[in-house]
């Protein structure tokens, strides 16, 4: 699922996540557009997120992804994300409990609130102590692509240290 940044999109040397985003590339979690750009000021969507979710969670367990029919109706089998989406619902990660409709709506725009869900599931199914703290203040704010990849590499660095 992942691919190779090309290095003429990651963020300037100075720019605040470049440490970020250049780790996660360097280790095949962040996951680029097609045309190899990162956009780290767009909004990150919840397909972005599951696959760079489930990145991390093949990385540190070895496991596959998992193919099998997607139980969200609003996934394509042959969606980009799928086999993404399966490998976190086959292993518990992702439980469906954002909408509770039998939908992933992967084009919308995550928030701090559902990425901390999300997280706070890898973490109980690695079997590593959670630290996301609830923030009453952004549980509904999106999160930028930029955002994302220091959450993230934040995750890395408590999973792979």
């Amino acid at each position: 699922v992942t691919a190779t940044m090309d290095n003429n999109y990651l963020p300037e040397e100075s720019h605040w996540a470049y440490d970020d985003v250049t780790n996660l590339a360097a280790n095949g979690i962040i996951s680029p557009y097609e045309d190899g750009t990162f956009m780290g000021n767009k909004n990150a969507t919840r397909y972005d997120v599951a696959v760079m979710v489930a990145n991390l969670y093949v990385k540190k367990t070895g496991e596959d992804f998992y193919r099998v029919e997607n139980p969200f109706s609003d996934v394509p089998k042959n969606h980009w994300a799928a086999d993404a989406i399966t490998t976190l619902v086959a292993y518990g990660v992702e439980k469906g409990e954002d909408y509770n409709d039998s939908t992933f709506r992967g084009n919308r725009e995550i928030t701090h609130g559902e990425l901390r869900n999300l997280l706070n599931n890898l973490f109980e199914v690695i079997g590593v102590e959670s630290r996301m703290k609830d923030n009453k203040d952004n549980e509904d704010k999106p999160l930028t692509r930029y955002e994302l990849a220091a959450t993230l590499n934040r995750v890395y660095e408590v999973l792979f240290s």
